[in-house]
């Protein structure tokens, strides 16, 4: 993983000032990306990074007759987790390893992030799927809505660059604080070429009130 002191600077401005950062996994290849940005910005922060794993659904769910109780292999975990120490040694970010047990985990991750006074989490855009994914929701989407933090959500493949952001916006107070954070970041970024502001109504007929910065 090389990355240039340059795009660490560049990274660092554009995420403005932290010291602390939570990386939430799932186990799955879809926290690649979050894991790769998460150790980044601790290089570039300097700081140290704290890993959580929140291990599934503790509990039994019933649901249109069946249950559920989620298994956990602990080898394949203890592997997945020297690979994350693996690369974080590699970019000489101490990494603290966190292991939670809870039903709900974005509630782990909440918790969490408050306990670690985090300034931000970290974390992939999707990771179970099937039953899991039906009895749990869309764990980052209630992240999302009820951390007490800034929350990047990093796909699979991707990486920040920095260089386009997109603001969507509704218009309501939820917005602003999203709208305030977008225009600091194209700011404080110097690698900024393109700032786009959608103006999201929930029908055509709404055209009219869409909001305008």
């Amino acid at each position: 993983m090389e990355t240039s002191r340059l795009d660490l600077m560049y990274k660092t401005q554009m995420m403005g000032e932290l010291k602390s950062i939570l990386l939430a996994v799932d186990g799955s290849d879809f926290s690649e990306g979050a894991i790769k940005e998460a150790l980044l910005l601790s290089k570039a922060c300097g700081i140290k990074l704290t890993m959580l794993y929140v291990q599934g659904l503790s509990d039994t769910f019933e649901t249109g007759g069946l249950t559920f109780v989620e298994t956990t292999n602990e080898n394949f975990i203890d592997k997945y987790f020297d690979k994350i120490r693996e690369k974080a040694a590699e970019e000489n970010v101490e990494l603290d390893v966190i292991v939670r047990r809870t039903s709900e985990a974005h509630k782990g991750i909440i918790n969490e992030a408050y306990e670690q006074k985090s300034d931000i989490i970290i974390m992939g855009r999707r990771g179970m799927t099937g039953l899991k994914r039906l009895l749990m929701g869309s764990v980052t989407a209630k992240t999302l809505a009820y951390a007490p933090c800034k929350v990047l959500v990093v796909p699979k493949e991707s990486s920040v660059k920095g260089e386009n952001i997109m603001l969507a916006t509704d218009g309501s107070e939820y917005s602003e604080t999203a709208t305030v954070e977008a225009i600091s970041m194209a700011a404080r970024c110097p690698l900024v070429k393109s700032f786009l502001a959608v103006s999201v109504v929930p029908s055509r007929e709404n055209l009219p009130t869409a909001h305008v910065l």
